[in-house]
């Protein structure tokens, strides 16, 4: 097991954003917690592998950026992949971020995230081709946006303006769930896995939802306005809704009187639809 100890810190103000860039044959588990400092992010990573030689082809880099100096990088750069061996490099990371930060973004190939980190005001990001992001801590934000095309996301309570969710897992199911809030439009996309969510809307969102076969498992609050569920094979569970119903495939509806310009549009092909409405 070995051990990286990085700290990066602006003496001038408090930092602002922080941008963590994974690449290579490696898989990274990240651990987002709440620092002490305002102008100082701390990263503490613990890695070990079968392959020693390409252990150290492992290069861990932190650095503040050149142009805007409350801007600061964490790279991990692991060695390039090679289809004939592929090592088994694990990462752990603890990063201890300042207590409020305006941007966040993770990308990478192949990490975990669990994010018990400090709040994000304008943007939060995470991109990853293969794991499961698990954002469990509050985050009031302007944007976020959370993708992975191999895992389940999950949210415990997060609201931001403009939501944007996709868990594109073709070969097993990778879900969507949790508490999401406070915006305006919102899209959540799936394949095969299912979406089990609260959602509390301005009472004129734009909502729309996708998924091949997956299911939608919703309870929805505010929301003002028209309803369209699309399947192929099922008609829907509803409650809450005003009537009539117009049609089985798709359905349509108004949810809180005729009067409202909210927009929710839920489609799957072989999925169920239970979609519970409540003021």
């Amino acid at each position: 097991m070995f051990r990286y100890y990085g700290r990066i810190q602006n003496k001038a103000e408090a930092l602002k954003a922080v941008y963590f860039t994974s690449e290579g044959a490696g898989t990274v588990k990240i651990i987002v917690l709440r620092g002490t400092q305002p102008q100082s992010a701390v990263l503490v990573s613990e890695y070990a592998s079968t392959d020693w030689t390409r252990l150290y082809q492992t290069n861990i880099e932190t650095t503040l950026d050149e142009d805007d100096p409350t801007v600061c990088r964490f790279r991990v750069q692991f060695a390039p992949l090679n289809r004939g061996f592929n090592p088994n490099i694990k990462l752990t990371i603890y990063a201890y971020l300042p207590l409020e930060l305006k941007n966040v973004s993770i990308q990478g190939s192949y990490i975990d995230l669990m994010y018990l980190g400090p709040n994000v005001a304008d943007t939060l990001n995470v991109e990853v081709q293969q794991g499961s992001v698990r954002i469990l801590t509050p985050i009031l934000a302007k944007r976020i946006t959370l993708s992975t095309t191999k895992g389940n996301l999950k949210m415990d309570n997060v609201h931001a303006t403009t939501i944007h969710i996709k868990s594109l897992d073709q070969d097993s199911v990778g879900t969507i769930s949790g508490t999401i809030g406070g915006f305006n439009s919102a899209i959540l996309e799936t394949r095969s896995g299912d979406i089990r969510a609260i959602l509390n809307p301005i009472a004129n969102a734009s909502i729309f939802m996708r998924s091949i076969s997956g299911s939608y498992y919703l309870t929805t609050y505010g929301f003002k306005g028209n309803l369209t569920f699309s399947s192929q094979v099922h008609p829907g569970l509803f409650d809450g809704i005003d009537f009539p119903l117009l049609g089985l495939f798709p359905t349509r509806a108004t949810v809180g009187g005729k009067d409202g310009k909210g927009i929710m549009y839920v489609e799957t092909q072989t999925g169920l639809g239970q979609l519970f409405f409540k003021e």
